[in-house]
């Protein structure tokens, strides 16, 4: 079987979307799937961690709107695809329409029920309210809604129980506020901290691959009255989530994996497509959110370091919310619609 995924990381996109179908195009890999990307990405890192993880990619240049559906085109008419995957705000229901056709299933990945229409075979939206939206999908639609679909990274399927030792204080701290972070959201952070540092602390700072800030965050933590590390963004963020006793993040795709981890966090929406998970998080009892701002950072931070028995309770409803399973539950929930359906054609009307 092949499947080829459509998805794209800039400074504008962050790199969300790459990274959660990469994490689904590994579940497949390892089932005997094929794996293919067409990518518009203007990082070399990510560009090159991508090559390493499917069997083909081919990257886009700035005009891809205008180009890339001939691409997709091209590449299931000539090498036999028998699932599309595309995960990107940008690809709008005309771009559906003009790629779709009766032999080929196709998948989308949404989290914002902007379309009118939703033309696929398959649906997913594993944010942690997407089952209370309301798409007025076709019955023939396979949809795949809320966190038991969350595709969590095979690195956090292999980190050790979950069970986490919750401290009267705490000491470690983990910072990370998203790929490209291009608020430099990070900063205010920092700076938030300054007036809880102890000697005794320890802050671990993970920037992703398209940071742009480096050298002024360098300057700013020379401030902190602790140490503090300087991570760049890899595959070891399971053991950082291990180490920190809390964390402070934006609300993408790493709280939910902090809250696999069960890791007390302060959360904030750092872009607009964020804010109903963190307000979500906030009223299931998972994090303490706060607004990005230096104020609203420090009273969250102080609220976290103090109070063991409110992280307790955070770390208790963060692992009860995310079972780790979704990834596995999405792949089968593919294979088992692409045998039963026999690649079954679309229903829609022109």
């Amino acid at each position: 079987m092949k499947a080829l995924f459509r998805a794209d990381a800039s400074l504008t996109d962050s790199s969300g979307h790459v990274m959660r179908s990469l994490v689904l195009a590994t579940e497949l890999r390892k089932r005997g799937w094929s794996v293919e990307f067409i990518s518009f990405c203007d990082n070399e890192e990510l560009r090159n961690h991508m090559a390493k993880s499917v069997d083909r990619v081919e990257f886009l240049g700035h005009q891809r709107q205008k180009t890339d559906s001939a691409i997709i085109k091209s590449y299931r008419d000539n090498k036999d695809v028998d699932l599309i995957i595309l995960d990107s705000y940008e690809l709008n229901e005309a771009y559906h329409r003009e790629i779709r056709d009766d032999s080929t299933v196709l998948m989308l990945i949404d989290d914002q029920l902007k379309l009118s229409r939703y033309q696929c075979n398959i649906l997913l939206n594993n944010n942690i309210f997407a089952s209370d939206l309301n798409y007025g999908l076709s019955d023939d639609i396979r949809s795949l809604m809320g966190a038991r679909y969350f595709l969590l990274n095979e690195a956090f399927r292999a980190a050790p129980p979950r069970t986490r030792l919750v401290h009267e204080e705490a000491r470690k701290i983990l910072v990370t506020l998203g790929g490209a972070d291009s608020r430099d959201l990070v900063s205010r952070v920092v700076s938030a901290l300054i007036g809880h540092c102890r000697p005794d602390m320890e802050v671990r700072v993970v920037v992703g691959a398209m940071y742009r800030f480096r050298d002024s965050l360098r300057n700013q933590i020379r401030n902190l009255s602790c140490r503090v590390d300087l991570i760049d963004f890899n595959n070891d963020m399971a053991e950082l989530m291990s180490w920190a006793d809390v964390a402070v993040t934006a609300g993408g795709i790493t709280c939910l994996e902090m809250a696999y981890m069960g890791l007390p966090m302060a959360v904030t929406a750092a872009a607009e497509n964020q804010v109903r998970t963190t307000r979500t998080l906030g009223e299931m009892g998972c994090a303490v959110t706060c607004g990005a701002d230096e104020a609203g950072f420090s009273a969250a931070i102080g609220h976290l370091l103090t109070s063991g028995e409110d992280r307790a309770r955070l770390s208790d409803n963060c692992r009860r919310l995310i079972d780790g399973r979704g990834t596995v539950r999405v792949a089968d929930e593919i294979e088992a619609f692409m045998k039963r359906q026999s690649r079954r054609p679309f229903s829609w009307s022109p």
